[in-house]
Parts: structure tokens; C-alpha cells; sequence
């Protein structure tokens, strides 16, 4: 399972292009109310198929929209910088907005199922809380298809936090529903970004025997030139990510270490 539904307001046009199997495919940026830590978030999303020609031509800057999909999941390198590249690809309906602009629905809601990569890592915050942070393997969020895997960071917070840190390690297969939480941050004078999960987890079955486990699970290192075959231009741009990042490579990375969750 590996489902995402949410609303905003278009932050640009869309981009209509081709793949190359000739399928219309269209990109744009939505900002999403709830979904930054102090003001609205906002992810790339993405349509295929004919729909994706009728919506770049109908809506604009500004137009509201309701996505409804799967989140996408790509690593981006530059040099020794990586970072974790995420949209939601599915169908796109025009919203209406209000007079201040911000989309009559608001909507930010992600559920999926998968086993974790690592044990769970708990911490505290200065005013008590505990913050739980797993990293999760979801079967059909790899950007190379629709049963390659991706990865994706998931906090869980207060009591239930601490009961999944006890009880889950590597391996666990668990049942994620929550909010998508867009971060971005500085490094070197370079404006970075990415996308995690806060919600609830819940713990499904514990982890297979050790092979199995490991062959279930995959490795980040193994998702090499992470890009969905059906884009323009695969093998060198990234789909769906504005042109000052898509002229990067796509190498095979693991597990980021300076994203903030």
C-alpha cells in the first residue's frame, strides 16, 4: 500500500512534456497548508497519460488542486551532497480558491505499509517529549516503477513513540499513516530540501528470518540512477525537479546523514 492525497495551491505553471514512450506526462510544484513547520510546505507532483495535456492547458499559477496518487521516491547527488527527492504522481483535479488564494479543501494525508531499514532511533526534546525516528522501505515507491522500492524518514512522537521504540527493530513490517512534513535547510550557501513522514505507526509483524529480510528490504545503494523510464531525457535529468537541480546526476547513495528528522 502506498497511497497520497493532497491540496494546494500551484506555486507555478504546470510543464507539459513527453516520454519517451510518447505519453504525455506533466510537472508542477504545490504548496500545501500544513505541510512546512511555520508556514506552508510544498512537493512536486506529477500526471501521466492524457489527462496530463488537458490539465497543463486548464490550470495556472495559483489554481487550487487535489492530488491523489502514490508518493515517489529518487536520490539526487551532487558531488558529495545527496539528497532525497520526493513527489506524489497520480491524478489532478482543479480545486476552487478563496479570495486570499488558499484551496476551498485542505488535505495532507499519506498511508502506506513497509519494513524498516534500521532499528528506530528515540530522542527527546528540550521539553520532554520523545520523538521516535525510523526509516521505512515501501515496495512501489521507487521512482524506477511501480514495484521498486523507496525509502522514506517517519517520526512518531509522545507515548506511542516510545512503545515503537521498544518494540520495532530492522525489519519490522509496519503500517505508516500521517501527514507529509517538508523541510529545507541551508548548506554551504546551497538551498536544500526534502520530504518526511509524521504520523502514527502501526507494528504489523516482526522481521522474517535474516536472508529473507535483507532481500525484502533491498539496499538504498542499489537504487542507482533512480529515474522513471518513462521521462524525457532519463538518462540525464530528473523528473519532476525545478531545471536548477534536474542538471544533476543521479547516483546511489544510502541513507542521508545531515536531513533534519
Amino acid at each position: 500500500m502506498n497511497r497520497a492525497t493532497i491540496a494546494g495551491v500551484l506555486e507555478e505553471d504546470p510543464v507539459l512534456s513527453n516520454a519517451p514512450t510518447g505519453e504525455p506526462t506533466v510537472a508542477m510544484r504545490v504548496a500545501v497548508p500544513g505541510m512546512g513547520r511555520n508556514e506552508p510546505g510544498s512537493i512536486q507532483i506529477r500526471q501521466y497519460g492524457e489527462r496530463a495535456t488537458a490539465t497543463a492547458q486548464e490550470l495556472r499559477e495559483g489554481s487550487g488542486v487535489m492530488v491523489t496518487g502514490r508518493l515517489s521516491h529518487m536520490t539526487l547527488s551532487t558531488g558529495t551532497m545527496k539528497d532525497q527527492h520526493y513527489e506524489v504522481v497520480g491524478r489532478v483535479d482543479e480545486l476552487p480558491v478563496s479570495t486570499d488564494g488558499d484551496p476551498s479543501i485542505v488535505s495532507n494525508q499519506v498511508a502506506f505499509t513497509g519494513r524498516l531499514t534500521h532499528d528506530p532511533e528515540l530522542r527527546e526534546s528540550p521539553s520532554g517529549t520523545a520523538i521516535c525516528r525510523m526509516r521505512v522501505a515501501v515496495d512501489g515507491m521507487g521512482a524506477t516503477g511501480r514495484d521498486a522500492p523507496g525509502f522514506i524518514n517517519v517520526t512518531e512522537f509522545g507515548k506511542q513513540g516510545e512503545a515503537s521504540a521498544r518494540r520495532l527493530s530492522k525489519g519490522w513490517l509496519v503500517a505508516v499513516e500521517g501527514r507529509l512534513d517538508h523541510q529545507v535547510w541551508d548548506t554551504d550557501g546551497r538551498a536544500r530540501e526534502t520530504h518526511g513522514i509524521v504520523g502514527r505507526v502501526e507494528h504489523l509483524a516482526p522481521p522474517r528470518a535474516a536472508g529473507d529480510r535483507d532481500r525484502t528490504l533491498g539496499s538504498e545503494q542499489e537504487q542507482a540512477q533512480a529515474v522513471d523510464p518513462r521521462e524525457p531525457g532519463a538518462a540525464t535529468r530528473t523528473p519532476g525537479v525545478p531545471a536548477a537541480v534536474s542538471a544533476q546526476a543521479l547516483t546511489s547513495v544510502g541513507v542521508e546523514e545531515d536531513i533534519p528528522f
